[in-house]
């Protein structure tokens, strides 16, 4: 396999509705728990609370609210509905207004 076959470049598509997404970035997080026997010795861990964030920013408008669900995340997939929590509007004399939209997911809830 040829190095650029297993390599992703760019983004698949628009996120958080933006006219021009710039970047977008996805954490995901999980809590775990282990369990030892009689004698003290590991036997078995399970991992569970499966969450955690989005995140984009992108030039235009957006069409996330807060609150609201974000269903474009840029050809990234969540472990469940990712909400809106932080919308931040950015204007510079050098650039073009850039819009920040962040969410969290939890595992299960959509």
């Amino acid at each position: 396999m040829a190095l650029l076959d297993a390599i992703t470049f760019g983004i698949a598509s628009e996120a958080a509705g933006f006219t021009a997404t710039e970047s977008c970035s996805l954490t995901t997080r999980s809590d775990k728990v282990e369990a030892t026997d009689e004698d003290g010795e590991f036997a078995s861990f399970s991992f569970y609370n499966t969450n955690g964030e989005f995140s984009a920013s992108g030039y235009g408008s957006t069409d996330a609210s807060l609150g609201g669900e974000i269903t474009a995340l840029g050809g990234l997939t969540a472990g469940g509905s990712v909400f809106c929590s932080e919308i931040t509007t950015e204007e510079s004399a050098e650039d073009f207004a850039k819009v920040s939209v962040k969410g969290q997911f939890w595992s299960g809830i959509t």
